[in-house]
């Protein structure tokens, strides 16, 4: 007599412990946002590296802030291409290119 009712236990606990697994498992897992990233390889004369640094820092990086560009990466490397630099800006929508440029 005790094997049904132990059965029917052990059932609607792990039908408890399923719904709660489940319903954490969908609160934890919220939509990924889309991320875009606009990338730019540059690779200058080796005379022209100080001037081309000079005018990111000065003008470019600048009008990029007040255009409302938050976040820019700018990539090197010392092994093989020393004059190659691959920038690297993040865009919300592709709305984005379709206005003026903040140069």
């Amino acid at each position: 007599m005790r094997t049904p009712q132990l059965s029917l236990l052990v059932a609607a606990i792990l039908v408890a412990s399923a719904s709660t697994v489940t319903s954490a498992y969908s609160q934890q897992t919220a939509p990924v946002p889309n991320v875009r990233s606009f990338v730019q390889v540059i690779r200058l004369k080796p005379d022209m590296v100080n001037e081309w640094i000079e005018i990111q820092r000065n003008e470019v990086i600048p009008a990029q802030k007040k255009a409302g560009i938050t976040s820019r990466t700018t990539l090197t490397t010392q092994v093989r291409n020393a004059f190659e630099y691959s920038i690297i800006t993040p865009f919300p929508k592709w709305e984005a290119f379709d206005s003026d440029a903040p140069l």
